[in-house]
């Protein structure tokens, strides 16, 4: 197996975060998969872009593809105290 690359995600990259985002959502899961992990909270592409372009989001990759992500916003940031509590149900296995 490569490496895993970890880097800060570029425009680029917004559309590989959300598929996986998508992939990791609790209504898109059946029972057995939520039991490794799952997401409880969707970001719009928008909100995606405000977080990568704030503190920014972390990428971990394997031979280019991306297969992890890790978000970091302020709390007085234009996302909201909303937002932050959105992220704060994220479940991680």
């Amino acid at each position: 197996m490569s490496a895993v690359e970890y880097r800060r995600a570029k425009p680029a990259d917004y559309g590989d975060i959300l598929r996986l985002q998508s992939a990791n959502y609790i209504a898109n899961l059946s029972e057995e998969e939520r039991k490794t992990g799952f997401l409880s909270a969707q970001f719009t592409p928008e909100q995606t872009a405000q977080i990568a372009e704030d503190l920014g989001t972390i990428l971990a990759a394997i031979d280019d593809q991306i297969v992890g992500f890790v978000c970091a916003f302020r709390t007085n940031s234009k996302l909201g105290r909303r937002s932050l509590q959105r992220c704060s149900h994220l479940t991680i296995a």
